[in-house]
């Protein structure tokens, strides 16, 4: 059996490559045309699919276990720098108080509708780009009297998310 001729990497992708905007149209995830707002001030960012699996051992395995996927659930772990937007300093960012918003109301008006792409730079790769449903916790992270103003956010996905041909045109 031959090996398989290896090409090194490039150099290394940072993880502030992810853009996050939210659909601030009255009705988001009903058709029409989404009004997409750029959720700003990120300072992490993690994209996070778990998967349940269900044991499929049988007697012919010869003891050897195995398992199968039957389910899947997504989330977006972020935080946020909180600031008042440079544009209107008495405003903060209009996405993160779209999304803070959502995490005081109940029911269907609870959610929202976002998505969430790779830009790394001009030359690098612009592959991932999804979007979906989503249910919001925001929390301010609180601190000490010399920590800056900081909120995590939690977005628990609503079904499958849909990849989607990349915002900038890849």
């Amino acid at each position: 059996m031959a090996i398989v001729n290896r090409t090194p990497l490039g150099p290394s992708v940072l993880n502030k490559r992810w853009y996050l905007d939210v659909d601030t149209s009255t009705t988001p995830g009903t058709p029409g045309t989404p009004e997409w707002t750029p959720v700003n001030g990120l300072t992490e960012f993690k994209y996070n699919v778990e998967t349940e699996s269900q044991d499929d051992s049988d007697f012919d395995s010869d003891g050897w276990g195995g398992e199968t996927n039957t389910a899947a659930s997504w989330s977006i772990e972020a935080k946020a720098r909180r600031a008042p937007s440079k544009d209107t300093p008495a405003s903060y960012d209009a996405g993160q108080e779209f999304l803070r918003l959502k995490n005081d109301v109940l029911g269907p008006d609870a959610v929202a509708k976002v998505r969430w792409y790779e830009v790394n730079g001009t030359t690098g790769p612009k592959v991932e780009a999804y979007e979906g449903l989503v249910s919001v916790s925001w929390t301010l992270d609180g601190g000490d009297n010399k920590g800056l103003d900081r909120a995590s956010l939690t977005l628990k996905g609503q079904g499958k998310p849909t990849k989607i041909p990349h915002p900038a045109g890849a």
